[in-house]
């Protein structure tokens, strides 16, 4: 399919693949780069893949850290840490490499291989 937008196109795309495939590899790139410590050792990753109609999606949930060392308050509110964006924004970039999005919002046009999201939990 060709489109008028721009798109995203991950470093390990290959091609339209199934949730569970690249849930696969997203879980085995994340446990590399945690033996290699871009990921602390304290720091408990779970993939997850769902399939509905319309599309697919991989997500991945961080966990192990007390909310005091993700969150932090400072005088305009809740932020997150610089060590929690960090590794967060790692993760995110591990489990996006597998992904090719054309989606332009402002128009209402979604085109992606799956959609993901990269959480917390404390």
């Amino acid at each position: 399919m060709t489109t008028a937008y721009e798109a995203r196109i991950g470093s390990k795309y290959n091609g339209w693949r199934d949730a569970a495939e690249i849930a696969r590899d997203v879980r085995a790139d994340l446990k590399a780069a945690s033996k290699a410590g871009a990921i602390p050792a304290d720091v408990k990753v779970s993939v997850r893949c769902e399939k509905y109609a319309g599309g697919q999606s991989v997500k991945v949930r961080l966990s192990g850290w007390e909310r005091i060392r993700i969150w932090d308050i400072g005088s305009q509110g809740w932020k997150m840490t610089e060590e929690a964006q960090a590794v967060e924004s790692l993760v995110e970039g591990i489990r996006e490499s597998y992904n090719r999005d054309a989606s332009d919002a402002m128009t209402d046009y979604f085109e992606v291989v799956y959609y993901g999201t990269t959480n917390w939990d404390y």
